[in-house]
């Protein structure tokens, strides 16, 4: 309702109005704020219905900036699972956290330690896809696992989801530098630093990361 009336004031005023997708408007208020006429651009994030998949919920979003347009046509593959999604259930829904406080959970991870076994229920548990009706006994069981893990080994939890991330992110950073062009980010998924850093130490144009303030 709130968007049906913004709409409507601004078109009161002869203004034209587009409606672009979750991620495009993510990476457009990169570049566009950036100081590059060219770039690759980033948007990772716990969801957002885009124009691209009216049907689905799209985790990643990469395609160019080339002066005052994008380059939708130079997208990149989705991953495979919703890193945005799978702090925000993490935080959430295993550690009882209030909705925005990914950042606490980050920053637990530092005193963590990453364990492969966790990685598993995690995946098991299926966190990185939104929660069903009715899950199967496997995920069910991963869950119950990590609830009881989560009493007493938070911390490492933490710190498996941040093992995890970056492994994944630069994966497909390696994807996305295919050109040694500066690179723009966005989402929610970039407020961790410390895997931006190590984005930015193999990134191919040194110095030319970009996040949004």
């Amino acid at each position: 309702r709130r968007l049906l009336l913004l709409v409507a004031h601004v078109r009161r005023h002869g203004s034209q109005v587009l409606l672009v997708g979750h991620h495009v408007a993510h990476v457009a208020n990169a570049f566009f704020s950036s100081p590059y006429d060219r770039a690759r651009l980033w948007s990772e994030d716990g969801g957002g219905i885009d124009l691209l998949d009216p049907g689905g919920l799209l985790a990643n979003y990469g395609c160019t900036g080339r002066g005052d347009g994008l380059d939708v046509r130079d997208l990149v593959a989705q991953p495979e699972r919703s890193l945005g999604l799978m702090w925000h259930r993490i935080t959430v829904e295993l550690l009882g956290k209030t909705p925005g406080s990914e950042g606490t959970v980050m920053a637990m991870a530092a005193l963590g330690r990453a364990d492969a076994r966790i990685e598993e229920m995690m995946l098991a548990a299926s966190l990185d896809r939104p929660p069903s009706g009715v899950a199967p006994n496997s995920v069910r069981s991963a869950w119950a696992s990590l609830l009881e893990l989560a009493r007493t080994q938070a911390a490492d939890i933490a710190a498996t989801l941040q093992a995890l991330s970056e492994r994944q992110l630069l994966a497909q950073a390696v994807h996305l530098a295919r050109e040694p062009l500066a690179l723009c980010v966005a989402g929610g998924v970039f407020l961790n630093c410390q895997a931006l850093g190590r984005i930015q130490a193999q990134w191919p144009a040194r110095g030319q990361v970009y996040v949004p303030p």
